[in-house]
């Protein structure tokens, strides 16, 4: 009799653990961060051709996808959201996927959904499970959508390399004679700094600056 008692109290603690703690509709929420402007992500995320070059599964229709047997059809476009319908097993979710500006350089794209059809009690656990492995999938998609942009081959058409150039080097010779020097002087001293900046490549931009004293003046006694 008690453990008739304690299976009944189980289930009972089971059924109410369900109703309190899963929501009362499937829920899909996912977002991830991604290294591209704006304007990219708005050329890939709300048109159908952007569509057609990234998407990770299969097109079967006009505005029709397919990703691992999940079904999707893309219902409108704007210019920052693309709202659809995904169907796997016998969950429907109306939602949509957006975009805004994250941190400098990157955008936020953000899926959320919910099945408005699926609400029984009873049926809760089941489509708890269900949502989370349609979610995974949705991660996976997204994920797919990150390569692809952050690949600059695939968002601007050609790759980008990012390089540093090299400081400028100064040369300086300084003397201090007791007369204006004269032009061997002068150009003795230029043709050293020819040979210092040479020293450091044959491809390399010189530029000399020679700078002397209006008047020079002595002191005699």
């Amino acid at each position: 009799m008690k453990k008739i008692f304690f299976i009944v109290l189980t289930v009972i603690i089971i059924i109410a653990a369900a109703y309190i703690l899963l929501p009362e509709k499937p829920v899909i929420a996912q977002d991830l961060s991604i290294d591209t402007s704006d304007v990219i992500a708005g050329k890939f995320l709300t048109t159908e051709s952007g569509w057609d070059k990234w998407w990770p599964g299969t097109k079967t229709g006009d505005r029709q996808y397919n990703f691992k047997g999940t079904k999707i059809s893309i219902d409108k476009m704007t210019n920052s959201s693309t709202y659809l319908k995904l169907k796997k097993d016998n969950l429907t979710f109306d939602g949509e996927i957006s975009y805004f500006a994250d941190a400098e350089g990157s955008a936020k794209f953000k899926w959320d959904a919910v099945d408005k059809n699926n609400t029984q009690f009873f049926s809760r656990i089941t489509n708890y499970f269900k949502t989370k492995d349609t979610e995974k999938l949705v991660g996976e998609i997204l994920l797919s959508l990150k390569h692809f942009l952050e690949d600059e081959r695939n968002a601007y058409g050609y790759r980008i390399y990012l390089n540093h150039a090299k400081d400028t080097v100064l040369l300086v010779s300084a003397n201090t004679y007791p007369i204006y020097p004269s032009l061997q002087v002068i150009y003795n001293t230029v043709t050293t700094l020819q040979q210092q900046a040479g020293s450091q490549g044959p491809n390399k931009q010189t530029s000399l600056c020679l700078m002397l004293p209006k008047q020079m003046s002595t002191n005699t006694r």
